[in-house]
């Protein structure tokens, strides 16, 4: 699992690389964040966006997360390390890890 670190103070989106067994671009991307010890996320979804073609040879693709930092949509706190996850349809996959310095 890639951790990723960002600024906390900043509202900047995410490119995150995913492995999909079938094109999850003809739905919604949509992205959480929550403590590194969930397994099943339970809050809200925000809006991402998918920023490649699905590779049927790899089975990878790109999405983008909306703003994610201390007055982000996806909002962090400084110091603190985050799970990611991202939703299409009724699969939900951990993205990343976030780390807010």
């Amino acid at each position: 699992m890639r951790t990723l670190t960002i600024e906390s103070g900043s509202a900047e989106p995410i490119d995150v690389v995913i492995k999909a067994t079938a094109d999850p671009t003809g739905g919604d991307a949509e992205f959480q964040v929550t403590t590194l010890d969930t397994t099943t996320p339970s809050g809200s979804w925000s809006a991402g966006t998918w920023q490649t073609a699905y590779d049927s040879t790899t089975g990878k693709v790109t999405a983008r997360t909306p703003t994610v930092g201390a007055s982000g949509t996806l909002a962090i706190t400084e110091g603190v390390t985050y799970q990611l996850w991202i939703r299409w349809g009724t699969v939900v996959k951990r993205a990343a890890r976030i780390y807010a310095t």
